[in-house]
């Protein structure tokens, strides 16, 4: 079954739920619904983990590439 996470916007508003399609101790490849809305920093938070400050790397139209800011 996939992993599902979220993104946490910095203006509190309600976060963006997402689909992990990979995931590493240094990033992740997220597929999410309009990702080129997405702010270029966020938080983000992974089923039974803990939340991550992280950076987008890449995006395309339905998908994100981010990398994690610190561990």
């Amino acid at each position: 079954m996939p992993k599902t996470g979220t993104i946490g916007l910095p203006d509190g508003a309600k976060p963006i739920n997402c689909l992990i399609l990979q995931i590493s101790e240094t990033g992740a490849h997220l597929k999410v619904i309009a990702p080129l809305d997405l702010p270029r920093a966020f938080i983000f938070s992974a089923v039974n983990q803990s939340p991550r400050k992280a950076s987008v790397v890449w995006w395309d139209v339905d998908a994100v590439g981010i990398h994690f800011n610190e561990k």
